[in-house]
């Protein structure tokens, strides 16, 4: 066997003695530790399943490889599987069977410790079965009765290796007697189905190299092989318990035949796609791990699913609806404790995975194009409608990240909600004429993409979904639609167009669909209508756009276009990444007040904040109406444009003008965020945007309220000036004889500015103090820094 080849124990250890080199470590599966009893179970279920099961299953495990020496074969990787499989092969051997023995020693052996390789040759002098059924009959484990034998050396008790195969030998027996399987001739020869791929490196050419290149894969069993392994059994007991329920022959209902489809599935089919799907590292190489933990996220996530409404546990509800990796990796292990305690009990109060509802949800979601290119059907969504922002992955990757937020849950469920109701071929054909469903199935289904994309994604009000209450209610609302619209014969377009109830959901994101559904009716509202949808900052909150045209409560196409151009090049603005871009957008809030005092909101905010924040950003302005208007100023700022500049097309340069004509028609304070946009500055002055007034000032409030700490206006606008390592500001959370004032130099004159009562100031230069100035005699002083005069509106120039 100078070439790889697949093989099994018997094939191996027949041409060679096994030997387990020094440099090894000792046995490890019988370890005590939760972690490699949860390993340790998992593989042995799977090959006793195999041994030990009727039906003719093949186990495959991987390689073995390692250097032929002193005529035996010294393994540098698959020490831990080869001695499981010795002592499988020394359990179920046949009395008088030689398959393990030379010369009276086992052809098998540990040369690690003295120790382990002499019990490796005493245990195969004695028959397991007999052995086996006197610690039946005394009620011991094996590992007592054998420790207790005259033949086992005192030596063998401190060693790792040798306690391990006992441990083993104990959790092999425990399982067998679970399932109820016995000891039978056949078991022996069903250990031929075990296999794995033999390479002798001493036959290679680089073979030492060869051997770090492929140790460094690691053979210990992966969270993905024991998820898998979980799940085999669970169908299992699951089928046992139907059994146990309905009577042996449960094979009328189909239990049996969905378990064989889980175990050839679960290895082909889905296992394709991902590895389709692989990423290569720089090297060229495919990080197997990242292939096994998506293929373990998504049926974690699916499971998740099923119990996410489920009120039977409350813990286990708790783990299904969390978006966190780690939170969601503890699920299976959790279920199991509770389904073990629930079987013991007789109980069924504990939730049960669906194992058809999962199959089917995988098949729904992941398949193979005609071109046999695989693909998830979340690619057949508009791509323009993403979850994300510049985010071009589909909602299945999104859902599959380390973390997905609740809109990115919803809109996953969404989509496998439609797919269980219209499951899509597994060829997916590339001509959507030719779908089995007709071609209106594929356009419904992105319509319905797009719906979900639009309603889920609530950034700038209370009622976004941001609690597992609120998604699982939205979840329900979904199932209900889904089940309506299957019935109801119509297109998604005109479904979405009839929807009434919109319970769980935002009922003004509804509304806007619906109304949206209707016009939509006429072909050409279509394209106006998405393009404005995939604006990146509007998102499909579109409505300030409808109102602006509603003209007779009928929309005008030509102006809701026109009133779209002008708009995108606003949230353009919010977009932007440049260096430029703060200036840009600080200029087009000092335009905006040029045209008057549009704060807004509770607190009078400037809104410029980010659009995800509950708190009134531009976003939250824009969908809220003011005396039947959306957003009046920014619509305002628009006409503006269109009425005196309707030949500039950049709004940079409409800012400048709209600035520059009607700056000096301003005598508020006003005035002097439009002479100095930099005090729109969030990070130095104006945070979160809220402009207040008390005692005759006005105030940037670093907080979300009129009473958080505050910079004075005027105040802020004479520091901004001043020079930079001479400046020092004490803002309104300072002591009330330093409050909102500043000091700074000039070189040759010292100068402090401090706001007093009734909107007043106090300047004093070198030590020279002047009371009760009013901000226009503050900016008319000679206050002289580099040689420059502040110069505002507030002073007539």
């Amino acid at each position: 066997m100078n070439e790889l080849t697949k093989v099994t124990f018997l094939d191996l250890i027949q041409a060679k003695k096994i030997r387990i080199p020094k440099i090894q470590r000792d046995y490890a599966e019988g370890r005590n530790s939760d972690h490699i009893r949860e390993i340790r179970r998992a593989f042995l279920n799977a090959l006793l399943r195999t041994v030990c099961s009727v039906d003719e299953e093949t186990m495959h495990l991987d390689f073995v490889y390692g250097y032929d020496r002193a005529d035996a074969f010294e393994p540098l990787d698959g020490q831990q599987r080869l001695t499981t499989l010795f002592l499988l092969h020394w359990l179920f051997s046949p009395p008088g069977n030689s398959d393990l023995v030379n010369d009276s020693r086992s052809r098998f052996t540990y040369e690690t410790r003295i120790s382990a390789e002499e019990f490796c040759d005493e245990i195969v002098k004695h028959d397991a079965k007999s052995l086996c059924n006197e610690a039946a009959n005394c009620e011991k484990t094996m590992q007592r009765l054998i420790s207790q034998k005259d033949w086992f050396k005192w030596s063998w008790r401190k060693d790792p290796s040798v306690t391990s195969m006992l441990v083993v030998i104990d959790e092999a027996l425990g399982i067998m007697k679970e399932n109820g399987y016995v000891f039978s001739s056949s078991c022996y020869n069903r250990l031929s189905l075990v296999t794995f791929n033999f390479l002798d490196l001493s036959e290679c050419k680089q073979g030492d190299e060869l051997y770090v290149k492929m140790n460094a894969r690691g053979k210990q069993l992966s969270s993905f092989d024991i998820l898998k392994s979980t799940l085999e059994e669970e169908i299992r007991l699951q089928r046992q318990d139907l059994q146990k329920k309905c009577g042996r022959n449960v094979d009328a209902d189909g239990f049996v035949r969905l378990e064989q489809l889980w175990r050839r599935i679960v290895d082909r089919e889905w296992i394709d796609y991902f590895w389709a799907k692989r990423r290569r590292l720089p090297d060229g190489t495919v990080d197997v791990s990242e292939v096994e933990n998506k293929y373990m996220r998504l049926l974690l996530r699916l499971i998740s699913l099923q119990f996410a409404r489920q009120n039977k546990c409350p813990e286990l509800a708790r783990l299904a609806n969390s978006g966190d990796e780690r939170e969601l990796e503890k699920i299976i292990s959790y279920y199991v404790a509770i389904a073990w305690k629930v079987r013991t009990t007789n109980s069924d109060a504990c939730p049960f995975i669906d194992f058809k509802l999962l199959m089917d949800d995988m098949n729904a979601l992941i398949g193979q194009r005609s071109t046999g290119e695989w693909c998830d059907f979340s690619e057949e969504l508009d791509p323009k409608y993403s979850w994300e922002a510049d985010n071009q992955k589909t909602i299945l990757e999104l859902y599959l990240g380390d973390f997905f937020s609740y809109p990115v849950r919803l809109g996953f469920y969404g989509l496998l909600s439609f797919l269980r109701k219209f499951p899509f071929p597994r060829l997916l054909p590339t001509d959507s004429t030719d779908m089995t469903d007709g071609p209106n199935r594929l356009e419904d289904l992105r319509t319905w993409g797009r719906f979900l994309r639009n309603c889920t994604i609530i950034e700038n009000c209370n009622d976004r979904f941001d609690t597992c209450e609120k998604v699982i209610t939205a979840m329900n609302l979904i199932d209900k639609w889904m089940e309506e619209y299957a019935n109801s014969g119509v297109c998604m377009r005109e479904f979405i167009a009839s929807i009434s109830n919109a319970s769980g959901f935002e009922r003004a994101r509804v509304n806007e669909e619906t109304i949206k559904a209707k016009l939509q009716f006429d072909d050409e509202w279509r394209e106006p209508i998405r393009d404005a949808e995939t604006d990146g900052y509007l998102r499909g909150q579109i409505f300030c756009l409808l109102n602006w045209t509603n003209i007779d409560e009928k929309c005008d196409k030509k102006k809701f276009i026109e009133y779209r151009e002008k708009l995108s090049k606003i949230t353009g603005l919010f977009l932007e990444k440049s260096s430029e871009s703060e200036s840009h957008l600080h200029l087009f809030y000092a335009a905006m007040l040029a045209l008057g005092d549009y704060r807004f909101g509770k607190h009078k905010t400037l809104g410029i904040i980010s659009p995800a924040d509950r708190f009134y950003s531009w976003k939250r302005y824009l969908r809220d109406e003011i005396d039947g208007c959306c957003a009046p100023r920014i619509k305002h700022f628009i006409d503006y444009w269109n009425q005196n500049y309707p030949n500039i097309e950049d709004i940079m340069t409409y800012c400048g003008k709209l600035i520059a004509e009607l700056k000096p028609r301003i005598t508020d304070w006003r005035a002097i965020l439009v002479s100095c946009p930099e005090l729109f500055s969030k990070t130095n002055y104006a945070a979160w945007g809220v402009v207040s007034e008390r005692d005759g000032h006005y105030f940037l409030a670093r907080g979300k309220t009129e009473n958080s700490r505050s910079y004075e206006i005027l105040i802020s606008y004479v520091y901004q000036k001043a020079p930079y390592d001479t400046r020092k500001f004490y803002d309104s959370i300072q002591l009330p004889n330093v409050a909102n004032s500043i000091e700074y130099s000039t070189g040759e004159k010292d100068y402090r500015l401090q706001s007093t009562a009734n909107g007043t100031y106090s300047l004093t230069i070198n030590g020279v103090e002047q009371k009760d100035m009013s901000g226009k005699d503050v900016l008319t002083k000679n206050l002289s820094v580099n040689n420059s005069c502040f110069c505002c509106s507030l002073c007539h120039h």
